[in-house]
């Protein structure tokens, strides 16, 4: 089965919405496909030599993630992060430098989720679990 990258997958889906893949918006997407969350300042930096302006970097990053293509990280008193929705995760936040590290803990939310939704009677669309701490880097300054 052939793999298509996450701008690729993008474009597609773009498509079958009837919405425009603009240079600008492609250029982001590129950006964001081959790096780890970046803010708005970090992609506008990144993309200075492409000419797109600090509105329509903004404009385009509330396009993709309602679209839901791509996701905000809002950090607690902080900016906010973008990355690729590839798959869902859940993120580690250093305190000290910042770093946001991908986590993977499929079982352990899995019989989470399992348990809220049998306890609450409920049905479980999405959720955001992110933990705070220090990476192994600032832990060494301790």
């Amino acid at each position: 089965m052939e793999q298509h990258s996450p701008s690729k997958k993008i474009k597609s889906i773009l498509a079958d919405r009837k919405a425009y893949t603009t240079p600008h918006r492609q250029a982001i997407v590129n950006l964001l496909a081959q790096s780890k969350p970046m803010s708005a300042q970090d992609i506008i930096s990144a993309l200075k030599k492409a000419d797109i302006n600090r509105a329509t970097v903004y404009r385009e990053l509330k396009f993709l993630k309602e679209l839901g293509l791509i996701e905000e990280l809002q950090l607690p008193g902080r900016k906010k992060y973008y990355e690729i929705q590839k798959h869902h995760h859940h993120h580690l936040i250093c305190t000290r430098c910042h770093t946001i590290k991908q986590l993977e803990l499929p079982r352990l939310v899995c019989k989470l989720l399992a348990d809220i939704t049998y306890i609450n009677n409920c049905t479980i669309t999405n959720h955001n679990l992110e933990f705070s701490g220090l990476c192994n880097r600032c832990q060494k300054y301790l």
